[in-house]
């Protein structure tokens, strides 16, 4: 394929996430301070995180099949299925007027990009390998990043125009969702098929000890790393900031990942898992002061350090792991890696917000602790 097709291919793919990101990381900035007005606790704030398992529980059955996939065909209809779901189910959060049928449709969401992801992740590896795929992935997030600063950025002015009108901002994530679905239709006939999907080779061996190595190291981090769901909750139930304001901080975190996504793919491409070296530090930093400072600017700078970690994680695991394993595993790789991520973000959304409400104290003891052994299987790999 011209390298010029290519990088069509690889610009609208980027699109697609880029409009996709500002309907889902839209409703996500404020659905957090969105069920604290629904009258729900910060534990149901952290079961916010049982969707993230549910959609990386996705991930390893879309992985999974992903292995008896041998038509482009299929493989591309999972991805429109996924990202349908996954899009459409966010703009109906307008008519959710109880935070039980939120839940629902969050979930329903992440089960919906965890479908997709893994299946389009390996078409950003394809599509990238003949420049780089640690630029691939670090260009193709900060295009997803500017659709991530965009999303909250549009809540929070419709928000302050109208009064903290959560249907109006909703129900206006119809538009996005749809220029995001153009995109991947677009994608799908300049690109009908995947080499890699059509691979009919047998391997030995599917997922090596280094990629295992990797996948316990990132969920131990996981385990440390707050979720936005649970810090948006505090920042609105502490009356520490107003809607707008969290949205706005949301759609800051999302700059610092677009401003450092480049530069991380770069080093990935020189360095390696070298760059993750600082990632437990940081971790640490951010997760304690998120839930436990009072003080502003200090709040903001651990969410500068929370988006430029978020940035790492999405770079680092999707380039990393299409190294790590053979060509015709690379679905199953991202869906196994998924589900063990997906279980790690659940376990970390129910202990936090059960430790937010009940046990404060426990929270940097339980950080250190874990940060710690993360850095002793990072050594190990």
């Amino acid at each position: 394929m011209k390298l010029s097709n290519v990088i069509i291919i690889f610009l609208a793919l980027s699109l697609t996430s880029l409009f996709a990101d500002i309907t889902y990381e839209g409703a996500r900035a404020v659905v957090g301070s969105y069920i604290e007005i629904l009258g729900a606790s910060a534990i149901v704030a952290g079961l916010l995180g049982l969707g993230e398992f549910l959609g990386y529980l996705m991930r390893y059955i879309s992985g999974l099949i992903s292995l008896k996939i041998k038509s482009s065909k299929i493989f591309w209809l999972m991805i429109i299925l996924g990202y349908t779901i996954n899009l459409f189910s966010v703009p109906f959060l307008a008519f959710a007027n109880e935070w039980i049928f939120v839940l629902m449709l969050m979930y329903l969401e992440r089960i919906g990009k965890g479908l997709r992801t893994p299946l389009r992740d390996v078409l950003i590896a394809e599509v990238s390998e003949s420049f780089g795929k640690g630029k691939g992935f670090g260009i193709h997030e900060f295009l997803d990043q500017v659709g991530a600063i965009s999303g909250p950025l549009i809540i929070a002015w419709i928000l302050f125009f109208t009064n903290s009108n959560y249907f109006i901002a909703f129900i206006s994530l119809f538009i996005p969702a749809l220029i995001s679905l153009f995109f991947l239709f677009f994608a799908f006939f300049k690109m009908p098929k995947i080499k890699s999907v059509e691979v009919n080779e047998k391997f030995n061996n599917q997922l090596n000890e280094k990629f295992w190595l990797y996948t316990i190291f990132i969920c131990i981090l996981s385990l440390v790393f707050i979720q936005w769901n649970l810090v948006s909750y505090r920042l609105k139930h502490e009356g520490i900031l107003n809607d707008s304001m969290i949205a706005l901080m949301y759609m800051l975190a999302m700059l610092a990942d677009a401003l450092i996504a480049i530069p991380a793919g770069i080093l990935y491409d020189k360095y390696g898992l070298k760059t993750l070296y600082s990632l437990p530090l940081l971790i640490l930093f951010s997760t304690i002061v998120l839930i436990l400072s009072q003080e502003v600017t200090l709040i903001v700078i651990a969410i500068l350090i929370w988006g430029s970690i978020n940035a790492l994680y999405e770079i680092n695991t999707r380039a990393a792991i299409s190294d790590l394993v053979e060509l015709k595993y690379r679905g199953y790789a991202y869906g196994t890696f998924g589900l063990f991520l997906g279980i790690s973000m659940m376990v970390n959304g129910i202990v936090y917000g059960y430790i937010y409400t009940y046990f404060k104290d426990l929270i940097i003891p339980l950080t250190l602790i874990l940060s710690l052994i993360s850095i002793i299987f990072l050594k190990m790999k």
